[in-house]
């Protein structure tokens, strides 16, 4: 049970993170954004829940090459 309840609390904390990585995309601070993606995914890796969180990881994805692009 304690275990589950870890990885609840790890799967919230990149959640907050990625979202917190959108919105520094989205207000044009790219670089940081790439920072906080890459360090989110990292430790996705590491917990075995990127799968869970590739939804945001890919939204965030899109938002950033939004904004290279323009």
């Amino acid at each position: 049970m304690r275990h589950m309840a870890e990885e609840v609390q790890t799967a919230a904390k990149l959640v907050t993170r990625l979202r917190e990585a959108e919105k520094l995309a989205k207000e044009g601070k790219v670089a940081e954004a790439k920072a906080v993606l890459k360090e989110v995914v990292k430790e996705a890796r590491e917990k075995n829940l990127e799968k869970s969180l590739s939804h945001l990881i890919l939204r965030v994805k899109a938002v950033l090459r939004r904004k290279t692009q323009q």
